[in-house]
């Protein structure tokens, strides 16, 4: 019997938009100011189609992932790192 089900290891398609990139510095310029960016970062999580256990853009810090990071982990990090360089390119 077919199933309508999908897997959900499948490979996202990111289009970054400008209201995005628009979130992404709004965060960005509000934790510079030493506050919490809670509403535009969960407005962009939700954009980006992220889910709710998934590493928010804004929480990496740099290309490499923690040493102590596992495999799934670590590439979890690197798709993080990946839509944030998207997010920061002009």
């Amino acid at each position: 019997m077919p199933t309508n089900r999908r897997q959900l290891g499948h490979q996202r398609l990111l289009q970054v938009t400008g209201r995005m990139r628009a979130l992404y510095q709004q965060a960005r310029e509000i934790e510079r100011n030493g506050e919490n960016a809670r509403e535009p970062s969960i407005e962009l999580h939700r954009l980006l189609g992220r889910r709710p256990w998934e590493l928010n853009v804004l929480d990496v810090t740099r290309k490499k992932p923690p040493d102590d990071c596992s495999e799934s982990e670590a590439a979890e990090w690197a798709e993080a790192y990946a839509i944030k360089r998207e997010l920061e390119a002009v």
